[in-house]
């Protein structure tokens, strides 16, 4: 029987809407991407990733927005 790839999840913001996604990496943890499909990286617990996915970076946007 042939499993389904994990899904992704949309991570959304109040005011800047998708900000990222998430995906489940099984017993390794989660995988988090930025608005435009890149990845961020391997986390071991589902809240780190989606801090990851909104911490403002280096201009002050949330990963994923283009200034």
């Amino acid at each position: 029987m042939t499993q389904d790839p994990p899904r992704m999840i949309s991570v959304l913001s109040s005011t800047n809407g998708c900000v990222g996604f998430l995906r489940s990496a099984g017993p390794r943890g989660f995988q988090a991407y930025d608005a435009a499909g890149q990845l961020l990286g391997l986390f071991q617990d589902k809240q780190a990733a989606i801090e990851t996915i909104t911490a403002p970076n280096s201009t002050g946007d949330t990963n994923g927005n283009i200034a």
